[in-house]
């Protein structure tokens, strides 16, 4: 009997699986097909959902190639104004240096994070990304520096899901320097 239930279980979950499966690869034949014909814009925002659907899939270095497709698009679209071609550029950089950072290249990743701090310093989630970097480093001076400027943004748009999101970053820090009052005083603000 128990054998039996487990077989049948195992059976519905491998058809999950390739059902799940089916339909993303249904999602990104869409999204292919959408790419190849149109232009300028539109064709910018397919490319990062795509970028998004290999991230999503774990396929880093494809998510990287669309990601960068997408920014040169905004790059050579002349319906764009300069300023809102450098913040969509910058917002795909915030994505490139995300997949660098999922490789494992934070170097790389950290560049991209730069060029995209020059030109949208006040994104809690590109501020979070490069404390993220630090953290991984252990390098928590850095990593608590870039928390905090996500934290003074935070609270200048008055976003309290951003502000549980990087207290609980903080409470982390904390922790790691061995500062449990702080951490457990970051812990109960979030």
């Amino acid at each position: 009997e128990f054998m039996r239930k487990l077989t049948f279980l195992f059976i519905i979950s491998i058809h999950f699986l390739s059902y799940s499966q089916a339909e993303s690869d249904k999602k990104l034949d869409s999204l292919m097909q959408k790419f190849s014909s149109q232009k300028g814009i539109k064709k910018a925002e397919t490319s990062k959902k795509i970028g998004a659907y290999y991230k999503k899939n774990s396929q880093y270095y494809k998510a990287i190639e669309y990601q960068q497709i997408a920014r040169d698009l905004f790059d050579s679209d002349s319906n764009l104004s300069i300023k809102e071609k450098e913040k969509n550029k910058a917002l795909c950089d915030i994505n490139i240096g995300a997949e660098y950072f999922f490789i494992g290249d934070h170097k790389k990743a950290m560049d991209y994070y730069i060029k995209a701090y020059k030109v949208i310093p006040d994104n809690i989630d590109l501020l979070l990304n490069m404390e993220g970097v630090f953290s991984s480093q252990d390098n928590l001076e850095k990593a608590f520096y870039y928390a905090e400027l996500a934290e003074k943004v935070a609270k200048k748009t008055k976003d309290l899901s951003e502000l549980d999101r990087i207290w609980s970053i903080k409470s982390d820090i904390y922790f790691s320097k061995k500062d449990s009052v702080k951490a457990f005083d970051a812990l109960e603000k979030s």
